[in-house]
């Protein structure tokens, strides 16, 4: 079986490689900057949202390059079987991140709602106002 890649790009396989798992590497920097957002003040709906998305992304990224890895693994040169090395590490971190994910979501389920409301925010101005000591 023949890889895809060299029907897609041009450029020699080691290369494509290359950006395959260049682009893994940026995906899972974005899921992992998401992840690290759970149960801190900015968890909410939409960041939820953006871990599931980011996780998606990469999950494509390393389906993407999986599909262009494997099927060349034993008949490339030491190059593409660098960038191969290089892909499997990305997808170890992939797979460490998702877990890390799972337990934080287990440890702080989704926000139904804000912790402060508007309402709330408002009534404590008021308040604040109500109270300043006259000079």
């Amino acid at each position: 079986m023949r890889c895809a890649c060299r029907l897609v790009c041009n450029k020699p396989r080691p290369f494509f490689l290359f950006q395959l798992v260049h682009e893994c590497n940026v995906q899972l920097a974005l899921f992992r900057n998401a992840t690290q957002g759970i149960g801190t003040s900015h968890d909410g709906a939409s960041l939820r949202r953006e871990v599931e998305t980011a996780g998606r992304a990469c999950l494509k990224a390393c389906e993407a390059a999986k599909n262009c890895v494997l099927p060349q693994l034993r008949h490339e040169g030491v190059e593409f079987t660098r960038h191969a090395s290089q892909f499997i590490g990305c997808v170890a971190a992939y797979v460490v991140e998702m877990k890390r994910c799972v337990a934080l979501e287990k440890t702080f389920p989704a926000p139904t709602e804000p912790s402060i409301t508007p309402q709330q925010v408002c009534f404590y101005a008021l308040d604040s106002l109500a109270y300043c000591p006259k000079e």
